[in-house]
C-alpha cells in the first residue's frame, strides 16, 4: 500500500526523530512512498529539513492540529493517484 507522509517539523504529539524513523524504514524496505516536511505554515520545505531549533509546546501542538497548505495536499493526492491500491 503506498504512503503518502505529510510530517510536521515541529509537532508536539509525533516528534521528528519518530519521523525520520519512519522514512528510513521505508526508504531501506523500498516502500511505495512519498513525504513532504511542512513548515509553520503548512507549506513542504527541503526535503532534507530539520526541526526548528527552539520550538515551544504551543506552537508544536499547533503544528499537530493544522491542515497543510493546498499545494502540499494536492502534492500528496498526485502521489496517491499514481500509485492506486490493486483490486481486492
Amino acid at each position: 500500500m503506498p504512503i503518502a507522509l505529510l510530517r510536521n517539523l515541529c509537532d508536539a504529539l509525533v516528534p521528528y526523530s519518530a519521523t525520520q524513523e519512519w522514512i528510513q524504514t521505508l526508504q531501506a524496505q523500498q516502500w511505495p512512498f512519498e513525504y513532504q516536511s511542512l513548515d509553520f505554515h503548512g507549506a513542504a520545505t527541503a526535503p532534507d529539513a530539520g526541526p526548528p531549533a527552539h520550538g515551544s509546546k504551543l506552537r508544536g501542538l499547533y503544528e499537530h492540529v493544522r491542515w497543510p497548505d493546498q499545494a502540499a495536499f494536492e502534492k500528496a493526492l498526485a502521489f496517491l493517484g499514481r500509485h492506486p491500491l490493486p483490486p481486492s
